[in-house]
């Protein structure tokens, strides 16, 4: 079977790019030939080649470079009801190479991530006659209701909820035009049942490949870590807020604990901090091996939408989540037995001097979230049911 994906940006490191990895995985693992096509922005430019290991699961992987900077003819597609945030990914250079290998090349499905993209089906509709699957990563519009929901007032909280608007309607409206809806968990797939009722609608999460490599054993000392693409909002003002309202008071209880913070695209003023017991590592190479030389994974999210990637990979590596109740949404971590719920600094110490006072705890927990995710998050198990729901098609 040969599927094209297809990205607005080169899936390298953050949370985004590990869904589109992960799902290409799961696909390769069930005998799938996959080919991706996608736009190469300067925010999120990629500085490598076709041959970077992150792609071994493609069978083709090439790129259009693209500035998706605000436009004047975004403007314009705004007036046509599409929302500037959407329009602004709508470029040419990606037309032209979608173009030139939907003539040469006969595709069996044809995946779209993200609403981002919509914009590029009657142009793939022209060159192919197949199912085209969208596979949404969030309800783009909760993540800036609830960035304005944070705020007081002022010019962004109307900003904020303006934009939140019109992907609303957007969302629910301008979805229909493909064959089937690929929601990566329950709760986005429920929102787009009820938009999109006589589409066929399933619930895709983030899986996990497990291998013989996987280091899941723990460190004899304890340490937390967070990790998060520090160019997306709600993982920097998470961050600042356990930064500022969290960490001092686990720093007073806890003067010995470090916390470790990694993650692309980290301010300046962020790397230049000294706060006592914070490191600021900054971006890593790869995120494996740095979860492995930590304890806990802490995931201070107060707004986004969808799966954290880097939650799922955290917990099948075996370390223990200490997470608010947002930043596990979507996952379905059962409180307590697999992961700790925070969602106060004082919550937030409380489950440290659990860890601390009750070390089987720290094993406990981190081995059956890595089979909870054994269990639901499976690539090669979700990749065979994919296929075999593909057949059917």
């Amino acid at each position: 079977m040969k599927i094209l994906q297809v990205a607005k940006k080169v899936p390298y490191r953050d949370g985004e790019s590990l869904a589109i990895l992960a799902l290409a995985q799961s696909l390769k693992l069930n005998a799938c030939q996959v080919h991706l096509i996608s736009l190469n922005t300067r925010k999120h430019a990629f500085p490598g080649d076709s041959s970077h290991p992150s792609f071994e699961s493609f069978c083709e992987i090439c790129w259009a470079d693209a500035d998706t900077g605000l436009k004047a003819i975004d403007l314009l597609w705004a007036l046509k009801g599409i929302p500037i945030q959407i329009a602004r990914f709508y470029r040419h250079p990606l037309e032209i190479l979608l173009q030139r290998h939907l003539e040469k090349n006969d595709y069996d499905f044809i995946l779209v991530e993200t609403i981002y993209l919509l914009p590029y089906i009657p142009l793939i509709r022209r060159y192919f006659s197949g199912k085209i699957i969208l596979r949404t990563h969030n309800m783009e519009f909760e993540i800036w209701q609830r960035l304005a929901q944070g705020l007081d007032r002022g010019w962004k909280k109307w900003l904020f909820g303006f934009v939140s608007r019109q992907l609303a309607q957007y969302e629910k409206t301008k979805a229909g035009v493909v064959d089937a809806i690929w929601a990566i968990s329950d709760r986005e797939a429920v929102f787009f049942g009820k938009c999109y009722p006589h589409l066929p609608i399933r619930t895709v999460p983030i899986t996990w490949h497990f291998a013989d490599k996987d280091n899941v054993e723990l460190p004899s000392h304890l340490s937390l870590c967070f990790l998060g693409s520090l160019d997306w909002k709600p993982n920097m003002d998470g961050l600042r807020w356990f930064l500022s309202k969290v960490w001092p008071l686990l720093h007073h209880h806890f003067p010995g604990l470090s916390l470790f913070v990694a993650g692309k695209n980290m301010p300046q003023h962020l790397k230049e901090s000294k706060v006592p017991g914070v490191h600021m590592v900054g971006e890593v190479d790869q995120s494996t091996p740095f979860l492995c030389q930590h304890t806990v994974f802490v995931a201070p999210l107060l707004s986004g939408s969808g799966m954290r990637a880097k939650l799922i990979e955290a917990a099948a590596l075996g370390r223990v989540i200490v997470a608010t109740g947002m930043a596990l949404e979507g996952a379905g971590f059962r409180k307590d037995e697999e992961v700790l719920l925070a969602d106060t600094p004082e919550e937030f110490l409380e489950a440290l001097y659990r860890l601390v006072n009750h070390p089987d705890l720290v094993l406990n927990l981190g081995q059956k979230a890595r089979e909870a995710v054994r269990k639901h998050f499976n690539s090669q198990s979700l990749g065979a049911d994919l296929v075999g729901w593909l057949n059917l098609q």
